[in-house]
């Protein structure tokens, strides 16, 4: 009889499956049905505790993007408006962009006026 050592992945907090096996194990408290085998990094305890912590590092990496993103997006917004540029102004140019005047067949002349 030949013993197999089972394969280990190295942990990807980005991926899905990997937060999903985790996830898993945090509520039964046992890898013991899970189908991934995470490689231990000898810098932590335990396997456990390794995935915990890269988890806690990328979900507020994450939460520090969205953060910036919303501050820049605030940003362009305040400096729109203080060029005199309304925000519903904003919204229409940028419906107007979008809009084809081919797809405004079916539509009464009066809508169109106000869409093209």
């Amino acid at each position: 009889m030949y013993l197999k050592k089972p394969e280990t992945v190295v942990f990807d907090p980005s991926n899905k499956d990997h937060r999903a096996a985790v996830f898993a194990f945090l509520k039964r408290r046992a890898w013991a049905d899970s189908p991934l085998r995470f490689t231990h990094d000898p810098e932590y305890g335990s396997v456990a505790d390794q995935v915990q912590s890269k988890l806690l590092i990328w979900y507020a990496s994450q939460e520090e993007a969205k953060m910036r993103k919303r501050a820049e997006r605030k940003e362009a917004l305040e400096e729109q408006t203080s060029k005199g540029v309304t925000f519903v102004q904003m919204n229409y140019q940028a419906v107007k962009k979008t809009i084809n005047p081919n797809d405004l067949a079916g539509v009464p002349k009066m809508i169109r006026k106000v869409a093209g």
